[in-house]
């Protein structure tokens, strides 16, 4: 079966007690409140997208929620990918076959073509392990909320895994911490926005956990002198996680003076 990826929009907003209940009855859908809408993203196995979309209308309604709408984000990104393949000269839509025959990292991908994604993103929000040779890239849930707010700015461009049509395997960490996967900054101007949404993520409480997360892990990667640098936030608390942000903002500030 094939990993189907699409958004229901709902109705109303659940409830502390109504959300406990939806991550009671699913397990691979992520809700997620943006612009004030109530969604949420499901990675859901299914032989068909119809058939992945109808069992989880039902699931969702089985809680008392409506389903407003559906969308096949799917369609809309890959439409997206294959603008980006034709401008920039790169098979972006074709990373995963790369990955395989060249035999080499996501990471080392990934920097190979810095300079064309830089025209397209401000930053890129990926898989946990993508330092590792593999055909299984791990998604952690916080991952793809914090990329769906990114996206939602109207001023910023946030890619993800799907967006360059590599192939991702969602995961739920059943704890009380924030799993953020790579954050990789290709412009500055995103990190007082990815300050606010970790801090956010860190302070209120996810509905689905009984206490306040209290620690974030994350591999954070970003470009100082047109070297690759490597920061790992490991279990750190939102004050931990802010100095760190901000002493990467400092020093890219420092290194535009220069």
């Amino acid at each position: 079966m094939k990993v189907q990826k699409f958004t229901l929009i709902i109705a109303p907003d659940p409830t502390e007690e109504e959300a406990d209940k939806l991550y009671g009855v699913i397990d691979d859908g992520t809700l997620a409140t943006i612009a004030d809408i109530p969604q949420i993203h499901f990675h859901r196995e299914a032989t068909t997208l119809d058939s992945a979309i109808q069992s989880a209308i039902a699931d969702v309604k089985s809680l008392g929620l409506e389903v407003l709408r559906v969308d096949t984000e799917p369609e809309a990104i890959a439409s997206k990918g294959e603008n980006i393949v034709k401008e920039s000269g790169k098979a972006l839509s074709d990373v995963a076959t790369r990955l395989k025959e060249e035999k080499i990292s996501l990471e080392t991908l990934i920097a190979e073509e810095i300079p064309q994604l830089a025209k397209f993103y401000d930053v890129l929000v990926l898989p946990e392990n993508l330092d590792m040779v593999t055909d299984r890239y791990l998604e952690p849930q916080h991952a793809e909320e914090i990329a769906q707010q990114l996206k939602a700015h109207p001023n910023i461009k946030c890619g993800d895994a799907f967006d360059l049509g590599i192939d991702s395997t969602h995961i739920h960490k059943h704890s009380d911490e924030i799993w953020a996967g790579t954050i990789w900054i290709l412009d500055k101007v995103v990190l007082p926005f990815v300050i606010n949404i970790v801090s956010s993520l860190l302070k209120n409480r996810p509905s689905k956990f009984p206490q306040p997360p209290k620690k974030m892990y994350a591999e954070v990667r970003y470009y100082e002198s047109g070297k690759l640098k490597k920061i790992t936030i490991q279990g750190e608390d939102e004050d931990g996680c802010r100095k760190m942000f901000k002493t990467i903002h400092e020093s890219l500030k420092q290194e535009n003076r220069q």
